[in-house]
């Protein structure tokens, strides 16, 4: 549209898609971002409010990173907001997103830097790194086939480099440890701590991909690999072909607390300690109740509180409800209400539990001032049914009772102070 007029544009927009109608008439993610943009380009803001609420309604995990990236480009604060808050609950979700790609460098750079990104292993973090340079280099590959980058790429893939070079490398004459598997041997030696070799040494072999690694490094600092186990160095990072011969040797150095000048850089930046994640688990159930031992019954439909009375000691974020006793086959709906009979939120129940990720607010939000009741409707489901008091003590006393025979799991976050 490049030379038109803007008021010219605005009309045929406004035209094609008529504000009060396309609530109801609209398709999905990607065509709603790419009129989001034409009409924000256009100036056309009925449109661009619109879009902007819609797109904020449907941040899944998968669709997370089109919107967080939209966002990111318009300033969006509604569409930050609501990706901020998907970060706080479910953020290993995100990191496995195959949508991650679609990532610039620099959106990517203000994920991974983002303060509401919870982990439980920085295993995810590199494994979202690697999955986002792999998918970069591929969506590379289908737009230029037979190009020289393909011809490189291939064969930095079958580049190979034996076991014995790379233990010279990696093994420390201050007594570094060794790739080398326990119980086998090097240079004919058993390895410290192992028992006495019966067989010949296993040939590991160690593939290094240099142009993943150009599309990655910058991204490394990120990652901080002197927490993670030798098992998981050895069959998750250095097995990706991202780190060199010497840079696997560095890193475990560093983590067993070696420091030397040849110390790979990234190791050395962004050395902050990340915030660890808040989420924890409670089972309102008695510990004797074993769910071979439930009686279950099928129901065309059915309505139970499986939270009735809820209080809580302290302010929590519930992320997930999950039940046992509760199957359904058909997508049911959950609602949340108040002790003052208002309707807190809306969930979705699906199979045996329901996240609140569907609407505005990713997490139900529970005051100690209030008493909560969480009320399942769903349909074609089995259920084991009881009415009962409860008390579940964690970091958070949860009190109340419940409909559910038997184990109620809450997943839940602990405001930050």
């Amino acid at each position: 549209m490049t030379g038109d007029l803007p008021s010219a544009v605005r009309h045929l927009v406004a035209e094609l898609y008529n504000v009060n109608e396309f609530a109801i008439e609209r398709g999905g993610v990607q065509d709603s971002i790419h009129l989001y943009i034409l009409a924000y380009k256009y100036q056309v803001y009925s449109i661009v409010s619109a879009m902007s609420k819609f797109l904020a309604e449907e941040v899944t995990p998968r669709t997370f990173p089109l919107v967080f990236t939209c966002g990111l480009g318009r300033s969006d604060c509604l569409l930050l907001h609501r990706c901020s808050q998907m970060l706080e609950t479910r953020s290993h979700q995100v990191l496995t997103s195959i949508e991650l790609k679609v990532l610039s460098p620099t959106h990517l750079h203000r994920l991974l830097r983002h303060p509401q990104l919870y982990v439980s292993s920085e295993l995810q973090i590199f494994k979202a790194i690697l999955a986002w340079g792999v998918g970069r280099l591929g969506a590379e590959d289908e737009n230029s086939i037979g190009s020289p980058l393909q011809h490189t790429h291939h064969q930095a893939s079958s580049l190979k480099l034996q076991a014995s070079h790379c233990n010279s490398s990696i093994s420390s004459s201050r007594g570094g440890p060794s790739l080398v598997p326990s119980g086998q041997t090097t240079n004919g030696q058993p390895v410290r701590g192992g028992r006495q070799a019966t067989h010949q040494q296993t040939e590991w072999v160690y593939n290094y991909d240099p142009v993943l690694r150009r599309t990655v490094e910058e991204f490394l600092p990120y990652v901080k690999f002197q927490s993670l186990s030798v098992h998981d160095l050895v069959l998750h990072v250095f097995s990706s072909g991202v780190l060199t011969g010497g840079e696997c040797g560095g890193v475990l150095q560093a983590r067993e607390g070696i420091q030397t000048a040849d110390l790979p850089i990234f190791l050395n930046v962004y050395q902050e300690r990340r915030q660890p994640t808040m989420k924890y688990t409670v089972f309102v159930a008695p510990s004797n109740i074993l769910d071979i031992n439930l009686s279950y019954y099928y129901h065309e439909q059915i309505s139970l509180n499986v939270l009735q009375n809820l209080r809580v000691s302290r302010c929590v974020s519930v992320v997930r409800i999950s039940s046992t006793c509760i199957t359904s086959l058909v997508e049911g709906s959950v609602k949340v209400w108040d002790s003052e009979n208002k309707l807190v939120i809306i969930g979705i129940w699906s199979g045996c539990h329901c996240y609140f990720s569907n609407t505005m607010s990713s997490a139900l939000q529970l005051n100690p001032e209030k008493n909560y009741t969480v009320t399942v409707t769903c349909r074609e489901a089995w259920c084991a049914t009881l009415q009962r008091p409860f008390t579940a003590v964690g970091n958070v006393t949860f009190g109340g009772e419940t409909q559910c025979q038997g184990k109620v799991e809450i997943e839940y976050l602990i405001k930050h102070d």
